[in-house]
């Protein structure tokens, strides 16, 4: 497996199975970004649990708040980018 020194960055909130699609195809990729970076503004369909168990090499999880918008969130996250 090669790594490229870069960053995905995912916001999420009620979306468990478009995330658990995307995780697939981001795992199932030649090419693998350095980390993946969820941040999950207040889900309550189990993605929380899933994103505690997954065992996606890279995936660092980031709560974020449920009122949070999009700006914010992304902006919080993208300082917390190593890639």
């Amino acid at each position: 497996m090669k790594v490229f020194d870069a960053s995905v960055i995912i916001l999420t909130c009620d979306r468990l199975p478009k995330l658990q699609r995307l995780m697939a195809a981001l795992t199932e990729q030649t090419l693998r970004p350095r980390e993946i970076l969820v941040i999950d503004n207040g889900s309550t369909d189990g993605t929380l649990g899933w994103l505690d168990e997954s065992e996606v090499e890279g995936l660092r999880k980031i709560e974020g708040h449920p009122m949070s918008d999009f700006a914010e969130a992304r902006n919080r996250v993208v300082t917390m980018a190593q890639g």
